[in-house]
């Protein structure tokens, strides 16, 4: 038999500032990779390499200071959610 286990979470103003400002570096980070990928394919006929685009992000932090905010970890899963359906 298996379980299920609910939770809502009611975070404070605080908090959902700080949830907020993750996701938003979460999904400029997804479509800042998704337009290199993009233009590299268009361009060099480049395919795809999750490692390759995953070594960007230090990069990219440097050439946007407010990605630094982020949590890395939460970065290093925007790419690995991009890896899913470009990797087909």
């Amino acid at each position: 038999m298996l379980y299920v286990y609910r939770f809502r979470l009611y975070p404070n103003k605080e908090q959902r500032e700080f949830l907020n400002k993750q996701i938003g570096h979460c999904r400029f980070v997804y479509n800042k990779l998704l337009e290199i990928a993009i233009n590299d394919f268009k361009n060099n006929g480049k395919k795809w390499n999750f490692y390759e685009y995953k070594k960007l992000l230090p990069k990219l932090k440097e050439q946007y200071p407010f990605l630094k905010e982020a949590n890395s970890q939460s970065l290093q899963e925007a790419v690995r959610w991009l890896d899913k359906p470009l990797r087909g």
